[in-house]
């Protein structure tokens, strides 16, 4: 018998939930954020109902980010782990990176435990680095970017969403109200990415974006006619003294 996911909001709601609320997350069910002055934190358990099996999906967003280009406001009480502009799925290890869900709760309970045995292993470290510094993202520069390992061990083990020039974009805006003449640089090394052309849009590539099976979102509307959403901030940006 396969379980719903009302079934298993609801036992999730029972000692993940506490166990959450001890970590310092606020939510229910499925989905669990904590907010300081700068980083939204979420984390997400998403569940394949198909196949039974729960991941965990670990997000950070900056706060000053309040929209996502041409794609609209970014909804910081609704926002997935896995939208966020600083992501990371938590595996024990790459052989074991999902849990098996039933219709048993015993079990499911089982899991859920070892569930928040990971996020307290794995997640609360990079939180707790975010909280101790929170101009952590001020460390990085616009070459760091050229070079993903360096870019990981700043970033305090997270990755960035989507391409490099999306990670430009993001550094652009977060700079842009206190460090103009710093957001500029990240945004001409985003629209160097953008003349580079980091992706070519092929039939295939535009299927799977119309199709769903890319995680986020690194085009516009229309891959077509523009690569990038967020292409009218790096130009605004760029030219900022």
């Amino acid at each position: 018998m396969a379980i719903t996911k009302k079934e298993m909001r609801s036992q999730l709601n029972g000692t993940f939930r506490q166990r959450m609320k001890g970590l310092g997350f606020k939510g229910s069910g499925l989905s669990y954020r904590m907010k300081t002055d700068k980083f939204l934190f979420v984390i997400d358990i998403d569940v394949n109902f198909k196949k039974l099996e729960s991941y965990i999906g670990f997000g950070i967003q900056p706060i000053v980010l309040k929209k996502k280009g041409d794609l609209g406001f970014i909804n910081l009480g609704t926002i997935a782990s896995g939208s966020c502009e600083l992501t990371k799925v938590l595996t024990w290890c790459f052989k074991k990176p999902s849990w098996k869900m039933s219709d048993n709760v015993t079990e499911n309970e089982r899991s859920a435990e070892q569930m928040v045995e990971l996020i307290q292993l794995k997640a609360m470290p990079v939180i707790q680095a975010y909280i101790t510094n929170p101009s952590i993202l001020d460390t990085i520069t616009p070459s760091d970017i050229d070079n993903d390992y360096i870019l990981e061990q700043k970033l305090g083990g997270v990755y960035p969403t989507g391409l490099h020039v999306r990670t430009a974009w993001m550094l652009a805006l977060y700079q842009e109200n206190v460090n103009p003449k710093r957001a500029a640089q990240f945004a001409k090394k985003g629209l160097a990415y953008v003349e580079r052309e980091e992706v070519k849009i092929t039939g295939k590539l535009k299927k799977m974006v119309e199709d769903g099976d890319l995680t986020g979102s690194i085009f516009g509307s229309d891959p077509e006619d523009e690569p990038f959403f967020g292409m009218e901030d790096l130009k605004r940006i760029a030219v900022m003294k």
